[in-house]
């Protein structure tokens, strides 16, 4: 009220102080992020904590989504995505809104650069690779490699090998790939003329 200290109702009358006044808190919604693999199906929910009132039901973006006025939509995304959902539902005469916001974050595969190639003995080779972070590389075999436990280690090999790597993340299918290093042999010593007098 004026006073700042008497209750009003609706109607802005002043409560004596021998009223009281019911308050009904509805809850609210909460959603939790999440992390998929590429290519896998992300499914959103809301679940209404008073179901028996209609609702209405808006995501944003719709980027991805199947439908996105519905309380659970599925959605593929290609990149990191932050969805939000604004629910408005009547409840006991009175329009409540609310908003809460999903953040989906897609792990993306990694692209291994290096092709079979030949080099000369003792030269190195830079793994060239394209990785996301949240992945763990193991690298096989152990031999001639400067950590076997990250993407881009440096190989140098003295012989024929291939190398072979598995990214893994839990709850997402394994991806391997490889690389096969032929050694080019360093030639014998030779001389290129014989013993010469020359003027």
């Amino acid at each position: 009220g004026n006073d700042t200290n008497t209750l009003v109702d609706n109607c802005v009358n002043q409560q004596s102080t021998k009223d009281s006044l019911v308050f009904t808190v509805f809850k609210n919604f909460e959603f939790t992020d999440t992390t998929i693999c590429g290519g896998d199906t992300a499914y959103l929910s809301v679940i209404l904590p008073n179901p028996d009132s209609t609702a209405t039901i808006q995501w944003v973006p719709s980027t991805y989504l199947n439908k996105d006025y519905i309380a659970s939509p599925r959605s593929i995304p290609s990149n990191d995505i932050l969805y939000v959902a604004t629910i408005t539902q009547n409840l006991s005469g009175h329009t409540c809104v609310a908003k809460d916001t999903t953040h989906i974050t897609v792990l993306k595969w990694y692209t291994l650069g290096n092709k079979d190639t030949a080099i000369c003995e003792g030269a190195p080779i830079h793994a060239e690779m394209q990785y996301d972070w949240r992945y763990t590389y193991r690298w096989k075999p152990d031999r001639w490699i400067t950590d076997t436990g990250i993407a881009k280690p440096i190989f140098t090999p003295d012989s024929n090998i291939k190398y072979t790597v598995t990214a893994t993340y839990p709850g997402c299918k394994d991806s391997v790939s490889s690389v096969a290093v032929r050694i080019i042999p360093v030639p014998d010593t030779f001389s290129l003329f014989a013993p010469t007098i020359l003027c």
